[in-house]
């Protein structure tokens, strides 16, 4: 980016309009090979069994358990919530993932490919 002007999108505290961050606007080719690596994930993804899954949501479920203080605060930050109401969210956030850590458990008779 050296010499070159970047376009980018400015982040601000809704409270208080302070500039958080700044992002750069990404180009076409940057987003289709976005969407192309989502769809690989994608394909990958199904292919994974039920309890690898269940595995990954764990280690998902301890990630926000850790980082929910955090979690809350960027919420606060970017959408201008009360902390309270950011740590509501982080928290129902963390419910469906643990539903999501359950779904192996419920899941009964036989699936589909």
């Amino acid at each position: 980016t050296c010499g070159r002007t970047m376009l980018s999108r400015v982040g601000r505290f809704s409270a208080t309009n302070e500039v958080i961050g700044k992002v750069p606007k990404c180009t076409q080719d940057e987003m289709n090979s976005a969407v192309e690596s989502a769809k690989n994930a994608y394909n990958s993804w199904k292919k994974t069994s039920p309890l690898a899954r269940q595995q990954t949501m764990f280690k998902l479920r301890e990630l926000i358990v850790r980082d929910a203080k955090k979690l809350a605060e960027n919420i606060t930050q970017e959408q201008g919530k009360t902390l309270i109401e950011s740590e509501r969210d982080v928290g129902r956030g963390l419910q469906m993932v643990e539903h999501a850590c359950a779904v192996p458990e419920l899941m009964l008779g036989e699936t589909l490919p």
